[in-house]
Order: C-alpha cells, then structure tokens, then sequence
C-alpha cells in the first residue's frame, strides 16, 4: 500500500481558525492526505503598531483560549453525539492524526517536528499571526509549497480585519486569498482566490464565519491542481487593526462585530455541542462566565448587555 502524502497545517487558537480547521481536515483526509497539525495557541512573534480591539479579540481568542477549549477538552458530549466542530486535540484524534502544540515556528523544535513528518508534500498556513522566517519557508518551498490563507482579497486588500474595510469602502463582494507565504506580510503571489457578495448587514464575525465553506474548496482544489499558474500580488493598501476613532466611524455605520453577546454565546453552542443538551447549558455557562470577566473592564453599556446575558441564562 502506498503511504499517504502529508500536508501540515499551521493553527491558531482562533474561532475562525478552528471552524476552518474543521471543516478542511476532513476534505482533505477524503482526498486521500494525511493532515498533521501544528497548532500555535495563541502564541505570537510580532508587535503591531495598532493593538487588535479588546472586545474582538476577546470574541474570536479569549473565549476560546479561557473557556471553550478548556470546558471541551475535559467535558465530551453524550454518547453517539457529534457536534459540527471540535478542538484540535479532538479533531487529530477522530481521523487518527498527529497533533503538535508549539510555541514558535520557527525555532529549533518546530523544525526538528516538521522534518520528521513523512512524505509531506506542503503547508498551509491558517490564521496565523505568526511571521515566518526565510529557513522555515524555504524547507516548505525545497518540498513543495507554503501557502497562506489570507481572510481579504489581494493584492488590494492586505492587513487585519478586511470585512470593515471592504463595508466602509462600498464594496459588493468579500473573499479571501491563498497565496505564498514570503518574508514580509501579505505579499507572496496569489495561488487563488474565493469571492462571496458582500452583506453589509451581517455581523462581521458571522461573514468570516461563512467564508469557511468556499476557502476550505479553494485550498483541496489548489492542492489538487498543484503546481498551477499563479498572479502578482503587487500594489494595494496595508491595513493594521482598527483605531478607536476608526472604531467609531464603523460603529456609527452601523458595522458590528456580533448581533449581540446572545448571538455569539448561541453560534458557539450550535458549533461546538448539540443545543439543548446538559453539555450544551454546560459550555454556555463557562461562555457566559467568561463573557462577564471580559466585559467588566469594557464600557458600562457591553458590560451591561454581558450581565443581562448571564441573568437571562440564570432564569432559564
């Protein structure tokens, strides 16, 4: 029998990184790869000029990180049940595969891993807010590719949360972009993109959310179709996180991050468990939990909304 192909898969501890992840490993298992996952948590080796906004990350890491990985990684749903998504750590064992938590990349023990995995034939990089140096990329380049899934479409849109930038800007359609990973930041050429229309009423969070479907196609069809044609990526803007004045500008546009704290608690239970099961309450309750941490230390008016969340939880 012939020993299946491996391709790495570099993940974060991230709400759309994990949905993503869910969704690709599977396909690209039925294509007939072995998946080997290096997961990062929510290490990072870079500074940014503009911090991500408090609430947002907290949203998409920091409830992940504090409450949904630790509440699933200990509490398992009732027998012969099976939620959408899972961790990592579930994720590698359902299908049988290697999982690998790291701290840095592009360190000594990163590579030692990655040349120990067999036949691979590549990488993809997903969420990562991680930089990857030139010995790590080239190991990937010598075997075959590195690629990066970029939640924008390039070459005009580079940069960190792209869906406001596309609503501000008028755009009628968001997607994002697979292309090579190199030294700098959303430059490497373009393998392909994915395009959906653009609503401009829907949360942000939710129209990453939608766009898992339509990448994971793109990365199995660019795996398939390995080596192929690719574009420049020269040109377009560089976008850092938002400022609070910039914040504000998409706040009064009527941008928002999540419908309401309810909205968000209610995708994750749909995701991640089987609603209106014991465990289903359970993880609400370590979300909830988590939420009213978090949202103490921002304006009374979030706050207020986390802590009639958690009331409305209580009386139910």
């Amino acid at each position: 029998m012939t020993a299946k192909k491996s391709i790495i898969l570099f993940v974060p501890t991230d709400y759309i990184g994990i949905i993503v992840t869910n969704a690709l490993v599977p396909a690209l298992v039925k294509s007939g790869l072995n998946p080997v996952l290096f997961d990062t948590g929510t290490a990072k080796n870079r500074q940014f000029k503009v911090q991500a906004p408090a609430d947002l990350s907290f949203y998409n890491v920091g409830a992940f990180d504090k409450a949904v990985i630790p509440f699933l990684n200990t509490q398992t749903p009732a027998a012969g049940a099976t939620p959408a998504a899972m961790t990592y750590a579930q994720l590698a064992q359902t299908h049988g595969l290697t999982h690998h938590v790291i701290k840095d990349v592009n360190d000594d023990a990163t590579r030692t891993l990655i040349d120990a995995v067999p036949d691979a034939i590549g990488a993809v990089s997903i969420r990562q807010l991680q930089i990857f140096e030139s010995a790590i990329i080239d190991r990937f380049k010598n075997i075959g590719f590195f690629w990066n899934i970029h939640s924008g479409l390039l070459p005009d849109y580079k940069g960190l949360l792209i869906p406001y930038r596309a609503i501000i800007n008028g755009e009628r359609e968001y997607g994002w972009t697979l292309h090579d990973i190199d030294t700098h930041i959303d430059t490497g050429h373009i393998v392909d993109t994915c395009v959906s229309a653009l609503d401009v009423n829907k949360p942000v969070l939710d129209t990453y959310l939608d766009m898992a479907g339509p990448a994971v196609e793109m990365i199995v069809r660019a795996v398939q179709n390995f080596p192929q044609v690719k574009k420049p990526n020269t040109g377009g803007t560089y976008y850092t996180y938002p400022t609070k004045e910039e914040l504000s500008v998409f706040q009064r546009a009527g941008i928002t991050y999540v419908a309401s704290p309810r909205a968000y608690v209610d995708r994750i239970i749909a995701s991640f468990s089987i609603p209106g099961t014991k465990h289903a309450d359970m993880l609400r309750d370590a979300v909830i939990q988590s939420m009213a941490g978090h949202f103490r230390s921002l304006p009374q008016t979030q706050a207020e909304a986390a802590e009639a969340l958690a009331a409305s939880r209580r009386r139910a």
